[in-house]
Formats: structure tokens, sequence, C-alpha cells
């Protein structure tokens, strides 16, 4: 009697159902990758600004030319302060809600993100990842400072990611 090689038809059917129960249960797990990589690219975000604005208001303290208490105006050269070679606006000593204050101050590139309320008037600014269906869910809000001895505030928000 000649024995045949290899598998039967029915080990390979269980293989196959084991491999299909396997990943019913791996696969949801590792499908929403993308929603954890843009609240972990808004998180470090978050990170950046807090040690910027944390970097500026020291940077105004120490500095002779920089007044703490002084109140933002929107001229490009007024309440200003160089950090590493480069002028950041200031609102009561940290950077103002705009490109030339806590985007240069934290060097974030404005292409790589979603700008909400971006200009040198507003006083806060909303960065999204790109691609989001609605931003306002899935965004990092910078809001200056509005009196003197009071300090930004950096809100993230990962509902909509």
């Amino acid at each position: 009697m000649r024995r045949a090689a290899g598998f039967t038809l029915i080990e390979l059917v269980i293989v196959i159902v084991i491999l299909a129960v396997l990943s019913a249960f791996a696969l949801p797990r590792f499908a929403d990758l993308g929603r954890d990589a843009q609240i972990a690219a808004l998180e470090g975000l978050e990170g950046a600004m807090k040690s910027a604005a944390s970097v500026t208001y020291s940077a105004c303290q120490s500095s002779r030319n920089c007044d703490p208490s002084e109140v933002p105006t929107n001229q490009p050269s007024a309440n200003e302060i160089i950090l590493d070679g480069e002028a950041v606006t200031l609102a009561y000593g940290y950077p103002r809600a705009a490109s030339s204050g806590i985007l240069q101050a934290a060097r974030i590139d404005p292409d790589d993100y979603q700008l909400e309320n971006e200009s040198s008037t507003t006083e806060d600014i909303a960065l999204s990842p790109t691609g989001i269906e609605s931003p306002s869910d899935c965004q990092l809000r910078y809001t200056e400072p509005n009196t003197a001895g009071s300090s930004p505030t950096i809100t993230l928000t990962t509902a909509g990611c």
C-alpha cells in the first residue's frame, strides 16, 4: 500500500479556521493606528508648545529689553524677543498666537497642519492634522495670555481624531 505525502483536506481546513479566528481578534487591534498616530502627533505638538512658551517667558524675564507686563501690539517689531536668531512676537512675555509667535518659538512648520484663526490680530490659534474631516474635534488650541501674570492656555481635543 502506498502512503500519500502532504496534508489532508481536514488538516488544511482546521488551519484555515484557526487563522480566521485569530485574525478576527487581532485585526481590530491594529486597524485604527491612524487615529493613534494623529493623537500622538498632537500630543508631541502640545509638548513642543508648552516648552516653547516656557523658554520664551524665561528668556523675556532674563532680558533687559523685554517687559512681560507689556500689552501685546499688532506692530511686527514691537514687543518681541530674539530666540535662536529669530524674532518671536510676545503677549505678556509669552509667544503670540501667530506664525511669528508660538509657531516660530516652537519651530512648527505651518504647512504640516491645518490652521484655524491664524493672523497677527487673533488671540488663539488651532492646529489640526491635515486631512481631518472635523478639525474642531481633533486639534490643539493655543490661547495667548490676556493679562499680565497669566499664562497661555493649551487645549488638546482628540474626540474626532
